[in-house]
């Protein structure tokens, strides 16, 4: 399966730190994992594993970002 997870930035927090878990336990579950983020940046970016896919996101605030990227996405919520 393929999943997308969307965090604004890998800045140093709790919300941070489990959405970097979730992608590693879903990778490890043979599952295809790209993390969406508004803004590269952050203390978590060091911590990233070497076979997750990242998507920066081009956009002017992080809501707009996410909102852009579900209208447009395949994936249908």
């Amino acid at each position: 399966m393929k999943i997308a997870i969307y965090v604004s930035s890998l800045k140093g927090g709790g919300a941070e730190r489990v959405m970097l878990d979730l992608a590693e336990c879903l990778q490890a579950q043979n599952h295809s994992v790209e993390l969406l983020l508004a803004r590269y940046e952050g203390d978590f970016l060091k911590q990233l594993p070497g076979n997750l896919s990242i998507i920066t996101l081009k956009y002017k605030s992080c809501s707009s970002g996410f909102f852009t990227t579900l209208r447009h996405s395949p994936l249908r919520l």
